[in-house]
């Protein structure tokens, strides 16, 4: 079957189309269009202030939806507070780099990632790897501290969320505890 694209060829051909020149001498040149294009906002950073009140905002949230079991309601950034808080009292130190903008919100989309790709949006189960976590960190510190020994591992944002050394080790402990 052969369609009719008369008509549509007449609209193409009817239509006049501007004539376009290239130098600056014969009309619009590279330098006016460069100059006349929109520049790009710039995105400010937040500032530590607004990142605090985020953080303490999302910490409240927490303790909230956990004492109403409503685990769901659980996003990114609850997760980052919740990280934040946990390092503060297994180190006795808060976690400095958190903030800061990029870090506190690139901390909240990994959370958020790992919650949605590793935990299916489970809370509760999120809730379970970083109480084991942060259990068995507290062991290690402990023994740090009483062996007088000096640096070691941190627990740091990215290992918690991004990388998975944390999350395959949890899993193994599951399985081996017979709960996977």
């Amino acid at each position: 079957m052969r369609r009719n694209t008369a008509g549509a060829r007449a609209l193409i051909e009817s239509r006049e189309l501007p004539e376009y020149r290239y130098s600056g001498s014969q009309g619009i040149g590279v330098d006016e269009i460069l100059d006349s294009a929109p520049k790009p906002k710039t995105k400010r950073k937040p500032t530590a202030s607004v990142v605090a009140k985020v953080m303490a905002k999302a910490t409240e949230e927490v303790a909230q939806f956990q004492a109403a079991e409503r685990y769901g309601e659980l996003r990114g950034k609850h997760f980052a507070a919740l990280y934040a808080e946990l390092h503060t009292h297994v180190y006795g130190a808060p976690c400095l780099e958190l903030g800061v903008g990029d870090a506190w919100f690139g901390a909240a989309s990994a959370a958020e990632r790992m919650l949605k790709t590793e935990f299916r949006e489970n809370g509760r189960a999120m809730i379970e790897f970083m109480r084991w976590v942060w259990n068995r960190e507290r062991r290690v510190e402990k023994r740090r501290r009483a062996d007088g020994q000096g640096g070691g591992r941190r627990i740091t944002w990215r290992l918690q969320f991004v990388q998975r050394h944390l999350l395959t080790d949890f899993h193994v402990e599951m399985s081996r505890a017979g709960k996977r």
